[in-house]
């Protein structure tokens, strides 16, 4: 597991240096929340006292239902993601994202039997395990301990999306809106995953066979595995909106936040179980998928000006479409006595057009109205 992680970290430091034709990179940091559905068998049994031969009240099973103990489940996924765009217009572009999602406890959950020593008492339990019919075993009640059951899952999310996004200025130059739709897949895994049963003690206790002595609170761990894996493919659409402020020319720090939904996958084994004159169909596993929603923050580059070095590549009808935007606003800003400001503007078109004549004539007739107005 930790070599799949640092492979993967890995190949998201490197990918922008594979996308040579992307004019932006966005790496993002946040939360996506996902629903899904846990199973594991479980009996539902009655006890009764039996203290015939015994010194101390034991208790024999009388019957026992076998069924499937069912939990929605929330999993809150921590992802890195990166995504690399190229611009079609001036405000419209599509690129590809992937990242990591890692939710480290897939699934935790306990169920403790409560016990007495009262002779005459009937106890109805629900517990994932099948009960013994005999006393002493640790799946019948005790006035020392209840069962307990813990399974826990990792679960790792690679994100494979094609991305088609939409960004404009808002009223400041500095900041801007952006919406996007991805459609894709997740790939799910679950690694290391863990099993485990026993005792949970209520209070102390000492074992009169062994003579080992157990606190309050102590788990015994009588039966546990792990270590197996599962992957699913997920196809997913997903809407994300935010907005940016840019901290320099090619650089703007993003915030984000979104709603998706992921097909629903099941990945359970399902089998008929009996006890007694009872049978049941029982499932062990999992679903995932549904609606998901997301928020995050990150920053978002230039590639080619910031990484690479190189110039971008604008043709030439997105370089008029500027020069008339950087046009219209200068004037506007000449026209409010905002001399400096319209100046900046004209400077912009000087960038694209460096023999741009008007816009050098208008900058030298702003620079001597700037004079006249001190």
């Amino acid at each position: 597991m930790k070599k799949t992680v640092i492979a993967w970290a890995g190949l998201l430091c490197l990918l922008p240096l594979t996308q040579s034709y992307a004019n932006d990179i966005e790496y993002k940091l946040g939360y996506e929340f996902i629903p899904g559905k846990f199973y594991t068998p479980q009996w539902k049994s009655e006890f009764v006292a039996d203290i015939s031969g015994w010194s101390w009240p034991a208790w024999t099973v009388v019957s026992s239902t076998p069924s499937t103990y069912e939990k929605d489940v929330k999993f809150s996924v921590l992802f890195l993601k990166i995504s690399s765009s190229r611009r079609l217009t001036e405000n419209l572009s599509v690129g590809f994202e992937t990242g990591l999602g890692m939710h480290k406890d897939g699934f935790s959950n306990e169920w403790g039997l409560p016990g007495g020593a009262d002779t005459s008492t009937v106890i109805t339990a629900e517990y994932p395990e099948a009960p013994s019919d005999g006393s002493g075993s640790s799946s019948n009640p005790n006035d020392c301990y209840a069962c307990f059951y813990k399974n826990e899952m990792t679960i790792f999310l690679i994100p494979v999306l094609a991305k088609l996004s939409y960004s404009s200025n808002l009223n400041s130059e500095k900041s801007i809106a952006k919406a996007e739709l991805g459609v894709g897949a997740y790939l799910l895994g679950t690694v290391n995953a863990m099993f485990s049963q026993g005792k949970r003690y209520v209070k102390d206790y000492t074992d009169p066979w062994s003579g080992k002595t157990w606190k309050k609170g102590d788990v015994e761990i009588t039966d546990s595995f792990g270590g197996f894996d599962r992957s699913i493919v997920i196809p997913t659409i997903q809407f994300a909106g935010g907005f940016g402020h840019k901290i320099t020319d090619t650089t703007q720090l993003m915030f984000n936040f979104g709603v998706g939904w992921l097909q629903n996958k099941k990945s359970y084994s399902e089998w008929w179980t009996a006890y007694g004159n009872n049978t049941a169909i029982v499932k062990d596993g999992y679903e995932f998928g549904g609606i998901t929603y997301n928020f995050g923050t990150g920053v978002k580059f230039d590639f080619n000006s910031s990484m690479g070095g190189q110039p971008k590549k604008i043709d030439r009808a997105e370089n008029n479409k500027l020069k008339k935007k950087y046009w219209k606003r200068a004037v506007r800003e000449y026209n409010k006595a905002n001399y400096e400001k319209a100046i900046s503007y004209w400077e912009k078109i000087l960038d694209i057009d460096p023999g741009h004549k008007a816009s050098l004539q208008r900058i030298e007739q702003a620079q001597k109205a700037m004079k006249n107005y001190k």
